[in-house]
């Protein structure tokens, strides 16, 4: 009896596997041309193995291997574990790395196999939890590549081996924890591109992954052109923390016009079923000043303000009574009379001597009148005197007083003062290096004052968890602006797509990489963006090109290659 219910499974079983084989022709797939792999049973609608095994516990399950070219194929079939990319995003350790987890656990049945044109093949294996599994989330994949390097187009000698995979994820039951914590929010100044960079650093403290939505809040005041005025809006993004691991993800901000401004993200992920956590950085506030405009505008304030204090240097002048004759009022002496007797204006003799409204002379009041003209008045005959005023009843405007002329002077060198400071701000800040700013390490509460600590660091984008805090990275040098404007780039446009090569190299040329030409792949069967850094001194640049696409590209397989070619760094566009 027990040998009829053993062979009555091992035929349901037989019969499970030919129907989900058969099942999977319609289904999308990982593939790299032509060349796939993914589950027989599929537990999400992104060709994931999902399970929730314990310490000691294991599952038998099968994958897909698939050939859809026209050609024989000889694959290697491999499990790794995973480690985040630059960006955080899922990526795969190496292939001579260590396996410490789901590439360790997992036995493959087969490890190699050749594939006939259009075949399908059913590979099993088995996961294993071993009795010293932590718990929380355990990721890693099941890969295909080929066994014979894939020629290059265009590149004599080139040659590239990728792999493609179906994620693996086991989740060892537990006190499973989600807590996420940003680390820091910083804003740097891209004068080439006219940008900000937003750049925000998290790290996942729990013991499971998250995919929380990450949302950047831009607010304040001003101007986004010298004819349209800001209004606040929000950047979103749907991000992904792997478990214990602290990294960055980054936003393009058009730099307005003018104004202040305010940056504050913040972090959304279900902490418990139906439970929303939400951590927030402190807000950042931000000056942008037209520099440029500032000056032209502070000039023509400057020059106003210069032809001002020469009119009023000249009326100083004109009335300052230098050089004139003294003489003494008589009787029946007014200020018209003695105007007449000057051959000036009335309102002359009053401006230089300070005489105010009604403009009233006393007898033997000393006064000042033009050169020569106080002798002679002296000498004609004295008249009566008389002790009662005498004035002129004429109309006129009155002079400023002596309060309102100090009052224009002392505003005359506010603005100068100001013109110049101005003028000393935009000399400064063209000799300047693009400015970034960072707020230090919050602990996630909002409403916290930071000040603002200005440095000229590059971004962090990926910081490995360990146990000692690592140090900081140092300031882009020469050597490395060098590095960029000498490698050589070739794009590869292996989606199709006419002109999608010349856009991607146009782009690389804007981010400084001087030496970029393009050409079309092998095949047109890509998808995704592959990049392949041939010389070891280029993996930074690799992860750095990796970024430019991360809008267009969510996944990219980069890979070292050991190919004598001089070409540095190879991509390949595939389809979307």
């Amino acid at each position: 009896m027990k040998k009829q219910i053993q062979r009555a499974s091992v035929f349901l079983m037989a019969f499970f596997i030919i129907i989900s084989f058969l099942s999977v022709s319609g289904a999308s797939a990982l593939s790299l041309g032509g060349v796939g792999i993914k589950p027989i049973n599929k537990g999400s609608n992104r060709d994931w193995f999902i399970y929730n095994l314990g310490p000691g516990e294991s599952v038998e399950d099968y994958a897909v291997l698939y050939n859809e070219s026209d050609e024989e194929v000889e694959v290697i079939v491999r499990a790794y574990d995973s480690e985040p990319s630059n960006i955080g995003a899922f990526a795969l350790t190496g292939q001579h790395q260590e396996q410490k987890g789901i590439g360790k656990w997992v036995e493959l049945e087969e490890t190699e196999a050749t594939l006939a044109p259009k075949e399908r093949r059913v590979v099993k294996f088995t996961l294993t939890i071993p009795d010293g599994a932590d718990v929380g989330e355990h990721s890693g994949a099941i890969t295909i590549q080929t066994k014979v390097p894939r020629i290059i187009q265009g590149m004599t000698g080139a040659a590239i081996n990728t792999r493609v995979g179906a994620r693996v994820y086991n989740t060892v039951p537990g006190d499973i924890v989600k807590s996420a914590e940003i680390i820091s929010l910083l804003l740097e100044e891209n004068q080439k591109k006219n940008k900000y960079n937003i750049i925000l650093t998290a790290r996942n403290n729990g013991n499971v992954s998250l995919s929380p939505n990450a949302v950047v809040k831009i607010g304040g005041w001003g101007l986004v052109t010298r004819g349209e005025m800001f209004y606040p809006f929000e950047f979103k993004k749907e991000w992904q923390l792997l478990r214990g691991t602290q990294v960055s993800t980054n936003w393009e901000w058009e730099k307005p016009y003018f104004g202040k401004y305010s940056v504050q993200a913040e972090l959304s992920y279900e902490k418990i079923k139906g439970s929303v956590e939400t951590v927030s950085s402190e807000t950042l506030e931000k000056w942008v000043i037209p520099w440029r405009d500032a000056g032209i505008v502070g000039g023509a304030l400057l020059f106003l303000v210069l032809i001002l204090a020469g009119i009023l240097v000249r009326k100083k002048i004109k009335y300052s009574g230098k050089g004139w004759d003294s003489y003494t009022v008589r009787a029946n002496d007014n200020i018209i009379s003695i105007a007449q007797k000057c051959g000036v204006s009335w309102k002359t003799i009053a401006k230089v001597n300070r005489v105010k409204r009604p403009y009233f002379l006393s007898d033997g009041q000393k006064i000042l009148v033009p050169p020569g003209r106080g002798k002679k008045m002296d000498a004609e005959s004295p008249q009566k005197k008389s002790k009662k005023a005498r004035g002129a009843h004429a109309g006129g405007a009155a002079t400023p007083n002596d309060g309102m002329r100090r009052l224009l002077i002392a505003l005359i060198i506010v603005l100068c003062v100001i013109v110049l400071g101005l003028g000393a701000l935009v000399f400064y800040q063209s000799i300047q290096p693009p400015e970034k700013i960072e707020v230090e390490k919050t602990s996630g509460l909002v409403g916290k004052e930071s000040p603002w600590k200005a440095t000229n660091e590059p971004a962090v984008q990926y910081v490995p968890q360990a146990e000692e805090p690592e140090e900081e990275a140092v300031d882009p040098t020469e050597a490395y602006r060098m590095l960029k404007e000498s490698v050589s780039i070739r794009v590869l446009n292996g989606s199709g797509i006419e002109g999608l090569a010349g856009k991607m190299a146009d782009e690389l040329r804007a981010s400084g990489y001087a030496n970029v030409d393009t050409d079309n792949a092998e095949s047109y069967d890509y998808t995704g963006l592959t990049v392949v850094y041939y010389q070891a001194e280029y993996q930074e640049l690799a992860h750095e090109i990796r970024r430019i696409f991360d809008d267009e590209y969510e996944d990219a397989v980069i890979e070292e290659s050991n190919s004598d070619e001089e070409i540095g760094i190879v991509l390949i566009l595939g389809k979307k």
